[in-house]
C-alpha cells in the first residue's frame, strides 16, 4: 500500500495551488470579483424584506386560486377607515378636561384693589388742581380720572375736598366689588362663550386624584359677566356706579377655569385605545372562499385580515431567512450571467468596464421596479394596479445590446423578468410580459442605424405590452370584463420612460469608456477628418477601404455579427496609409513605384509601418478602441508576401530565412467581426491584381485567400465555425461577381478569338 500522497496528486495539488496563488495576486481578478459581491450585496440590502402572503384578491372580481381555508385561528380586523371613523367618534364623546387654579382669586383681588387705589389718587389731584386754581392740571388730572371710567358729575359734588381719606361712597363701591369677586369664584369663570362648547358639560380638575364634572350652565362666561355683576349690585346703585363696576371686573378679574389639552389629549388617546379593531374570529380550516366564487367586500375583510395576521406572525420572525434567501436567489441569477459571459462572452467577462456596465444597468432596474412597488404600496391594493410596470425594463435590454451584442440583451432581458418575478406576487405574470415586450425591444433596436428607428420602437413596445398583457389575462381570468384596463396607463409611462436610453447611452460611453451604434453611426460619416485625410492623400486606399467595407457587412451579416461595426472598421482600417501613400500600389502607377529604388527589407518595413503609423492617427483623433482593433490585426501575423518572395529570390535563401523582418506585428483577429475584415481585405486587394475577371478566377481567388488564412493559423482565434467560414465564401465570391460583373468573360466570349 502507498504512505501518503502520490506524486501525481501532489503535482496536482500544486499545479491547482499555483493556479489560485496567480489568481489571487491578479488585481483584475480581484477587482472582478470584488465587483461582483459589491453587487450581490448591495441588490440584496435593497430587496423589500417584508413578508409576503402567497395570494393576491381583488374585491369584486374572480378568486383565482384554489379554495382558501384559514391556517389558524385569527380575529377579524376591521378597515382602517372603520377604525379611524370610530376613533374621532370616541373622541369627540370625550368632555373638554379644564384645570381650577386656585390662585386666581388672590390675584383678581389685587387687581380689583389696584384699580380702585388708582382711581382714588386720580381723585385726589382733581381736587388738588382744583383748589389751587389750576385748570389745566385739573383737566389732566380729570383725564386720568376719565380712564377710570369715572363720570365728571361725580367730581362736581366734592369739588373742594381735599381730606386725605377715602370717600366713603368710593369705599362701598369697592367692598361690593370684592363681594362680587368672591362669587364669581364660587360659581366658576371659563373666559369664552357658552355656544364655543359642543356639550354641555365639561370635566374639572380640581387636583391631581379629584376630576368633577360640571354643567355649563353653572360657570360664568366673559360674555355674561355684566349680567351676573348687575344683578349681584343692590338695586340703590345708578346705572353709572354698576357701569363702573362691570368695567372694572370685566377688566381685572382672571379666569379659574382653563381648558388643558394635554389632559384632553390623554384622555382622548386613553378612549381611542380601548376601540376594537376586530369584529369576529374565524376558526382554523374554515373554508374562506373557493376557486371561482367573487371575491365580496366581507371575504375581503377576512382575507386582508389572514394577510395582517400572516405577516404578524412570520414577518419579523423570517427576516433572516428572507435575507438568506433573497442572497440564494441573486446568487443563481448572477451565477448565470457570469457563467454566460465566461463562456460565450469572455471579452465582456474579463473587461471589468463591461462587467460593470452591465451590473449597474441590473442594479438601476432592480431598484426602479423596488420604487414602483413603493407607490403600489402607498395606493390602495384593492385597485390591484401592477404599478411594477411602471418601471421601465426594457432599458436594461437595450443599453446591453446596444453596447454589446443582441443575445447578451436576451439574456438580460430573461433576469430582468426573473428579478421582477422575485420581487412581486405573482410574479409569473410579470415575467411573461417583460419576456415578451423585451425581446421585441432587444430585436427591433438590435442595430440602432438611424434615429428614427428608435422612436418606431417605442410603438412596437407599446404593442408588445398590450398583446402579451390581453393574452396572459384573458388565459387566466376566461373575461374581458376582470381584465383591470388601468395597467395599460402604466405601459404609456413606461416607454416615455424608455426613452431615457437614447441620453443614457451617450452616459454610460463617458463613464465606462464604450463605444455604441450611435457612436459607430457619427463614424460613418466620410466628412470625418481622418476619411478626407485619406481620401485626399491616398484616393486609391479610400476606394479600397469602401470596397471592403461593403464587402466585410455582407459576409458578418451571413454570419450573425455587428455589421455596423464591421463596415465603420472597414473603412478606418488601412488610415495608416495616408502617411505614405505612394509607397501602396493602389495609390502610385508602377513607373513612379519607389521601391523600384529601395530594397526588399525596407520596402517592407515601409509597408508594415501602416500599421503602427494607423494605431496612432486613431489615438490623435480618439477613435474608439473597437476601431483600433481593426487596424491592428487586419493583417495579423501574416507576412508581406510579395517582398519576402523576392527577398528569398534575390539572396537564393531557403525558407524561412529572414521572416521575421517580414512579418506584420500582429495580433491575429479575435472575433468574426475583425477576422471578416482580415479575408475581405486581401480578396479585395487580391482580385485587383486579376488578368482575366470569369467566375473561376473569382471563385479560386476567394478560396485561395481564405484557405491561406487558415493555414497561416490567423482565424484560430475569431470564434469562425467551419458553416461560418463556408458561408463567407460564398458570400464574398457573390461580392466579388457585383463588383466586377462588367468584367466577367463568359465561357462563350472566352472561346472567341482574341
Amino acid at each position: 500500500m502507498f504512505q501518503g500522497k502520490t506524486p501525481y496528486l501532489c503535482a496536482m495539488n500544486r499545479s491547482i495551488g499555483s493556479r489560485i496563488n496567480r489568481k489571487i495576486h491578479n488585481r483584475k481578478y480581484i477587482a472582478r470579483m470584488g465587483l461582483i459581491a459589491l453587487f450581490l450585496v448591495a441588490i440584496t440590502l435593497i430587496l423589500p424584506k417584508s413578508y409576503r402572503p402567497d395570494f393576491h384578491y381583488q374585491v369584486g372580481k374572480v378568486w383565482q386560486d384554489p379554495d382558501l381555508s384559514a391556517p389558524f385561528d385569527f380575529p377579524v380586523y376591521k378597515t382602517q377607515v372603520e377604525v379611524d371613523r370610530q376613533r374621532d367618534s370616541a373622541q369627540k364623546q370625550v368632555f373638554l378636561i379644564h384645570r381650577q387654579d386656585s390662585s386666581a382669586i388672590w390675584e383678581s383681588q389685587e387687581r380689583v384693589k389696584d384699580a380702585f387705589s388708582s382711581f382714588y389718587e386720580a381723585l385726589r389731584a382733581y381736587n388738588l388742581y382744583l383748589r389751587n386754581r389750576d385748570s389745566v392740571g385739573a383737566d389732566a388730572a380729570l383725564a386720568d380720572v376719565g380712564k377710570q371710567l369715572i363720570y365728571g358729575q361725580r367730581l362736581k359734588l366734592f369739588p373742594h375736598d381735599t381730606t386725605a381719606s377715602v370717600p366713603s361712597w368710593l369705599s362701598r363701591l369697592e367692598d361690593d366689588a370684592m363681594k362680587i369677586v368672591e362669587k364669581i369664584y364660587e360659581k366658576g369663570y371659563i373666559f369664552g362663550e357658552r355656544n364655543e362648547f359642543h356639550h354641555d358639560f365639561i370635566a374639572i380638575q380640581r387636583d391631581n386624584t379629584h376630576r368633577d364634572l360640571v354643567a355649563l350652565d353653572k360657570l360664568l362666561f366673559n360674555t355674561s359677566m355684566g349680567e351676573f355683576v348687575s344683578a349681584e349690585l343692590p338695586r340703590r346703585y345708578p346705572p353709572k356706579d354698576v357701569n363702573l363696576i362691570q368695567s372694572i371686573l370685566a377688566e381685572r378679574v382672571l379666569p379659574n377655569i382653563m381648558y388643558d389639552d394635554e389632559l384632553t389629549g390623554q384622555e382622548q388617546g386613553r378612549v381611542a385605545s380601548i376601540v376594537s379593531q376586530t369584529v369576529g374570529k374565524i376558526a382554523k380550516h374554515h373554508v374562506i372562499i373557493r376557486k371561482g366564487r367573487m371575491v365580496g367586500t366581507e371575504e375581503g375583510r377576512i382575507l386582508d385580515s389572514l394577510q395582517r395576521e400572516l405577516k404578524n406572525r412570520y414577518g419579523d420572525q423570517s427576516l433572516g431567512y428572507i435575507i438568506l434567501g433573497q442572497l440564494f436567489v441573486m446568487l443563481l441569477i448572477i451565477g448565470l450571467l457570469i457563467t454566460y459571459l465566461r463562456i460565450n462572452q469572455p471579452r465582456i467577462y474579463f473587461d471589468n468596464k463591461k462587467l460593470g456596465l452591465i451590473l449597474l444597468t441590473l442594479f438601476l432596474t432592480t431598484g426602479g421596479m423596488i420604487l414602483s412597488l413603493q407607490l403600489e404600496m402607498l395606493t390602495d391594493a384593492a385597485q390591484a394596479i401592477s404599478f411594477i410596470y411602471l418601471a421601465p425594463t426594457c432599458l436594461a435590454p437595450i443599453l446591453v445590446a446596444n453596447f454589446f451584442d443582441s443575445r447578451t440583451g436576451f439574456l438580460i432581458n430573461l433576469l430582468v423578468a426573473l428579478l421582477g418575478a422575485v420581487l412581486v406576487q405573482r410574479g409569473l405574470e410579470f415575467a411573461f410580459i417583460q419576456i415578451m415586450a423585451g425581446t421585441v425591444a432587444v430585436y427591433s433596436l438590435r442595430r440602432l442605424r438611424e434615429r428614427q428607428v428608435f422612436f418606431f420602437t417605442m410603438g412596437y413596445l407599446l404593442l408588445a405590452y398590450g398583446i402579451a398583457f390581453f393574452a396572459y389575462n384573458f388565459l387566466s381570468k376566461y373575461s374581458f370584463d376582470e381584465i383591470n384596463f388601468g395597467n395599460l396607463i402604466l405601459f404609456v409611462f413606461n416607454i416615455a420612460l424608455t426613452i431615457l436610453a437614447y441620453p443614457l447611452i451617450y452616459l454610460f460611453e463617458r463613464l465606462f469608456g464604450l463605444t455604441s451604434d450611435l457612436t459607430y453611426l457619427e463614424l460613418l460619416d466620410t466628412n470625418h477628418p481622418l476619411l478626407k485625410q485619406l481620401a485626399a492623400k491616398a484616393p486609391g486606399s479610400f476606394q479600397h477601404s469602401l470596397q471592403v467595407a461593403n464587402i466585410s457587412e455582407a459576409a458578418i451579416q451571413a454570419v450573425g455579427g455587428n455589421a455596423l461595426l464591421v463596415h465603420v472598421g472597414a473603412l478606418y482600417h488601412d488610415i495608416g496609409k495616408a502617411k505614405h501613400p505612394s509607397f501602396f500600389i493602389e495609390n502610385t502607377s508602377l513607373e513612379d513605384n519607389p521601391h523600384k529604388k529601395m530594397d526588399c527589407e525596407m520596402s517592407a518595413r515601409v509597408i508594415i509601418e501602416h500599421i503602427p503609423d494607423g494605431i496612432a492617427l486613431a489615438h490623435e483623433y480618439n477613435l474608439p478602441k473597437e476601431i483600433i482593433e481593426f487596424i491592428s490585426t487586419h493583417h495579423g501575423t501574416t507576412k508581406v508576401e510579395y517582398f519576402y518572395r523576392k527577398y528569398l529570390a534575390e539572396n537564393g535563401c531557403e525558407w524561412p530565412e529572414g521572416e521575421a523582418n517580414f512579418r506584420y506585428p500582429g495580433p491575429k483577429p479575435y472575433s468574426k467581426e475583425t477576422a471578416v475584415l482580415m479575408i475581405a481585405d486581401s480578396i479585395e486587394a487580391a482580385s485587383k491584381s486579376l488578368t482575366q475577371f470569369t467566375e473561376e478566377d473569382l471563385q479560386k481567388l476567394t478560396n485561395k485567400i481564405i484557405d491561406y488564412k487558415i493555414s497561416e493559423g490567423q482565424l484560430e482565434n475569431s470564434n469562425l465555425t467551419f458553416r461560418d467560414i463556408t458561408t463567407i465564401r460564398e458570400v464574398m465570391f457573390k461580392q466579388l461577381l457585383s463588383i466586377y460583373h462588367g468584367r466577367i468573360k463568359y465561357p462563350e466570349e472566352a472561346s472567341l478569338p482574341a
